[in-house]
């Protein structure tokens, strides 16, 4: 937690996008990212934002399809871009929207062959809740589908692809591990460019902070 603290101020980021966040966690993990960042979450998904760059428009929580694993979430919020920034105009009215959730994993509760169906069908209830609005949107994910081998119909880059959303460039390692977190963008938000920073192996996997730079 302190690497990932470490990282996002580096970074200079003004919203962060979190998976697998507990509820115990997510009031110190903000507190340490300073007094003027709120959060929103559904479930162990999470969005918080700089109240020096945005301000809380709305909020949409949504429990996906959980194929009898613990209750996937998505969140979604609608931040308003204050004047003064790049990209907003002299009235701040840009909006963005940031969302975060995460998709079924192959575990001992369910096999490869039936997370493939229910990461499926979560990508296309995300999709088909994000489309209700279609205001200028990040979507920030741990699909548990790689990008350089995951490429079927069923995988969830796929579905979201043939519905016009656009994916950072985020380098992909040859470990099965690696491109398993990303960004996606649709409705007039653009990623312009994008990075891995490394957090290390602090408990069964490698932690990992996808950094994108939007439009």
């Amino acid at each position: 937690m302190p690497m990932l603290v470490a990282r996002a101020k580096a970074s200079k980021a003004s919203v962060l996008i979190v998976q697998e966040l507990g509820a115990d966690q997510a009031p110190g993990f903000f507190a340490a990212m300073g007094s003027d960042w709120h959060y929103d979450r559904a479930g162990l998904n999470v969005v918080g934002w700089d109240t020096r760059q945005w301000t809380w428009q709305a909020s949409n929580p949504l429990d996906l399809s959980s194929f009898g694993q613990m209750q996937r979430t998505l969140i979604a919020v609608t931040l308003q871009e204050l004047e003064g920034f790049s990209g907003s105009d002299k009235n701040g009215s840009r909006l963005g929207r940031f969302a975060s959730t995460h998709l079924a994993a192959a575990a001992s509760d369910l096999t490869e062959a039936r997370a493939i169906v229910a990461r499926a069908t979560q990508a296309a209830e995300v999709a088909g809740a994000l489309a209700l609005a279609p205001v200028p949107t990040l979507l920030g994910a741990d699909w548990n589908s790689r990008a350089a081998t995951d490429s079927g119909p069923s995988a969830p880059r796929t579905i979201l692809g043939a519905l016009g959303w656009t994916f950072d460039s985020t380098p992909l390692a040859a470990d099965a591990k690696k491109g398993i977190d990303g960004t996606a963008a649709n409705y007039g938000m653009g990623i312009t460019s994008s990075q891995v920073v490394d957090l290390g192996t602090a408990s069964d996997h490698d932690g990992r902070l996808v950094v994108a730079t939007t439009q």
